[in-house]
């Protein structure tokens, strides 16, 4: 291997690792704002457990009512 060979595969080996440092801070910079997102169209998917209790309520009331008939 030439030293020109040898310095270009350097250059590739700097760019890589000053590519790697910046995607490493970004996703650093960018982690708590994509979790905070996250976590609220998490929230807003999820029902209520309070809701979820209602519901269940309602069906068993309904299926007693079937077990009575």
């Amino acid at each position: 291997m030439s030293s020109a060979q040898a310095a270009h595969g350097g250059q590739k080996s700097a760019a890589r690792d000053t590519r790697e440092e910046a995607l490493v801070a970004a996703r650093e910079e960018l982690e708590p704002t994509e979790r905070s997102e996250l976590e609220a169209e998490s929230a807003g998917a999820l029902p209520n457990v309070r809701d979820v209790r209602t519901e269940l309520a309602g069906v068993q009331r309904i299926l007693d009512d079937l077990d009575s008939t």
